[in-house]
């Protein structure tokens, strides 16, 4: 399975360096973010494309939230990213609360 979502199908929101949209798997609903990362340009890092503990969110409300979801997930390397338009993402995708 390999789903894809296009560019059209997020939700304008009014935060800066954010999407939203939505994605069923296997029947469950889930919540896709995109939250708008800075380019690395850390020397030891993997380069652009590439979430790592020195990127930061454009938002840097934002921050946080990403630091969270990677320790919680275990973390053990760069997150590749989503390039829209000549910008980095990071996907966020989490089941929708009963």
């Amino acid at each position: 399975m390999t789903p894809t979502i296009d560019t059209k199908d997020w939700k304008p929101t009014t935060d800066v360096g954010y999407g939203l949209t939505s994605l069923e798997i296997l029947g469950v609903p889930h919540h896709v973010e995109m939250i708008e990362v800075e380019r690395c340009t850390h020397e030891d890092c993997s380069g652009p494309g590439h979430w790592c503990d020195h990127n930061t969110t454009v938002d840097p409300g934002r921050q946080e939230q990403v630091e969270s979801v990677y320790t919680a997930l275990g973390g053990d390397g760069p997150w590749r990213c989503v390039e829209i338009e000549g910008r980095d993402y990071i996907i966020i995708i989490t089941p929708f609360c009963d």
